[in-house]
């Protein structure tokens, strides 16, 4: 295993969510970060939405957003590829933790390697910025066995990736997913890329209330059609 993966200590997480999450373990270092700035564009999630009318983000921020995940998508592959050279992504998280702002936000790119096929690993970089300006990132090691995903789980295919999560969380507002947020209540919100064996790339969104699924939504990341 590569060295440059520093194990401090092991937590005990929970993930709530009734459809996508339970509870997990996880090996992580703390108190990295990356800047942006330094990242060239990736390329991918290049088609976010471009008006507001159903985030509760600004437009200044779905801009900011977009720009960002460009960025850290290159950053992700190199870190994971520091770890082993032959690391794939297999699956990308973006979690809020309280209420859909950029200060509860954090994108977390999962990758697995051929030749360790029995883990999973994973980096999680925060949306917000710290003091100077950079993102807090966390690196984790977790077995396959004791991770959400599916077993079912391969390879993103990437050239299927046309759509962003942010178009995804538009695509849920429409089939009812702003309601959830009108309740006035507490929310956490995940949206999950992943394609499983002989099915569609595609975005999951949901929507967690008292630990507790409130709503769930489906689509395609290629063509933005329901699933």
């Amino acid at each position: 295993m590569n060295k440059k993966i520093l194990v401090i200590s092991a937590v005990l997480i929970v993930l709530a969510g009734g459809l996508i999450f339970g509870q997990r373990f996880f090996f992580t270092n703390k108190g990295q970060s990356y800047s942006s700035s330094s990242k060239e564009n990736a390329g991918s999630d290049q088609n976010a939405i471009q008006n507001n009318n159903a985030y509760p983000l600004s437009d200044e921020e779905i801009a900011t957003l977009s720009e960002q995940v460009n960025q850290e998508f290159d950053y992700a592959f190199t870190k994971a590829r520091e770890w082993r050279d032959d690391s794939v992504l297999i699956a990308k998280l973006i979690r809020y933790k309280g209420s859909i702002k950029t200060a509860l936000g954090s994108n977390t790119y999962v990758f697995l390697s051929p030749s360790m096929a029995e883990y999973y690993w994973t980096i999680e970089i925060d949306q917000d910025k710290n003091t100077e300006g950079d993102s807090n990132y966390r690196r984790a090691i977790y077995y396959k066995e004791d991770y959400f995903l599916d077993p079912a789980t391969v390879a993103v295919p990437l050239k299927y990736m046309k759509l962003s999560y942010l178009d995804a969380l538009k695509e849920a507002d429409k089939a009812g997913g702003d309601k959830i947020r009108s309740m006035g209540k507490s929310y956490d919100a995940n949206i999950l890329l992943s394609a499983l064996k002989d099915r569609y790339l595609s975005w999951k969104v949901e929507y967690v209330i008292d630990n507790e699924a409130a709503f769930s939504y489906e689509i395609d990341a290629n063509s933005g059609k329901k699933m």
